[in-house]
């Protein structure tokens, strides 16, 4: 695809969208009537439909929606006229005393002459109790002034660039739209690893399954605030991973992918009645490989599968027989691991070959069984003979 058209008239928008989709990306302005609705879905369709019909060319537009708990789904779409009648500032006054709960959507939208797609993206947080006016967003005065996420505690045209990177991926789905334009996914039965680790991708790739990895936040900090981690048995972990790969699925929920299969998993490491937490400097590294040296610990994951709103999950647990590791092994390789900011029990790190474990059990400790995965697959009604 040699070039797409954006209706819109904002050019951070379009530098945006271009940088993300990694193509080039032209305004243009287009005299639109705005669609009245409360649905985002409707706005976004029939926005798109009418842009289609006068330019005759591919086209993406980028819809938004702000809903107060409180009010239901408005403002909702008309959030820039209720920003345009009343201000900020009054529609901080205008939840005094009242829950201050709010989800923030977004919609990019593309269609072209044979398709429509929508990619949505949501992120929860709370309004504000007065403006706080920033660099980030696409100009003051709009609700990046007033919005806090809940994942960064702060108004979001507030937030570092770092920080707004992953907000603004986050609410609009760029990525999931470039794998459809480039490979043309999601037109057909599609794995969706959802899961930055790079373990499991290579389970993936060695076993010939096909997939695209997208990721979407979750705060695992706030999953993990309660969850104690001394004193339990290996049935609180089975529930507990199985509780977090589930969680980690909300998102795809929220704002679901049409045709993908989301993979999503989460990992513990149990060893006398512990659940061992990912170590964050050097001396926690090595108090931790002390500590499992010469001891039996148990690999607990729960992996979970959503496709077509269907939701199917199970655990699967490894025991790992862990030899007595040398002192000087675990003085050595421990700083390595660190410098590259990895916890202390990948599969291929210090503690492999010490390790004894049998057959499919390697692949459950490095974080993803293709045999669990495939039966999760079935039993949401996943065509397998996709699969190799």
């Amino acid at each position: 695809m040699e070039k797409i058209y954006f209706a819109t008239g904002n050019e951070k928008k379009v530098k945006y969208a271009s940088e993300l989709l990694g193509l080039p990306v032209e305004a243009v302005n287009l005299d639109i009537d705005e669609v009245q609705s409360v649905d985002l879905k409707e706005v976004a369709r029939k926005k798109l439909d009418k842009a289609f019909a006068l330019i005759n060319k591919p086209v993406i537009v980028d819809d938004v929606a702000m809903e107060f708990e409180e009010l239901g789904r408005l403002p909702g779409t008309f959030i820039r006229f209720f920003i345009e009648e009343l201000g900020l500032e009054k529609i901080c006054r205008l939840l005094d005393g009242k829950s201050r709960r709010a989800t923030v959507r977004v919609i990019i939208g593309y269609k072209d002459e044979k398709q429509t797609k929508l990619f949505e993206g949501a992120m929860h947080g709370e309004i504000a109790n007065e403006p706080h006016y920033g660099e980030q967003g696409f100009g003051k005065g709009g609700f990046s002034d007033i919005f806090i996420p809940d994942e960064f505690g702060k108004v979001s045209s507030l937030l570092d660039k770092d920080e707004y990177a992953r907000y603004f991926t986050t609410l609009r789905r760029y990525e999931e739209l470039r794998h459809f334009l480039n490979d043309k996914s999601f037109e057909k039965p599609t794995i969706v690893l959802a899961s930055a680790s790079l373990g499991r991708a290579k389970i993936l790739d060695d076993a010939g399954i096909s997939y695209v990895k997208i990721l979407r936040q979750i705060d695992e900090d706030k999953i993990n605030a309660d969850v104690k981690h001394d004193e339990v048995d290996k049935e609180f972990c089975g529930k507990y991973v199985e509780m977090v790969a589930n969680e980690k699925q909300r998102p795809f929920i929220e704002c679901p992918i049409e045709n993908g299969a989301i993979v999503t998993a989460d990992t513990v490491v149990y060893c006398d009645g512990k659940i061992l937490e990912k170590p964050m400097n050097e001396l926690k590294c090595r108090e931790q490989h002390k500590f499992v040296s010469g001891k039996t610990t148990y690999y607990v994951t729960g992996y979970s599968v959503l496709y077509n709103g269907k939701t199917a999950s199970a655990v699967k647990e490894t025991e790992c027989k862990v030899a007595k590791i040398p002192q000087e092994v675990i003085e050595q390789v421990c700083g390595e691991e660190l410098s590259l900011k990895v916890a202390g029990h990948r599969a291929d790190g210090v503690m492999a070959p010490y390790c004894t474990m049998a057959g499919e059990g390697r692949e459950n400790w490095i974080g993803l069984c293709t045999k669990t995965l495939k039966e999760l697959l079935e039993r949401v009604g996943y065509p397998l003979e996709l699969l190799p």
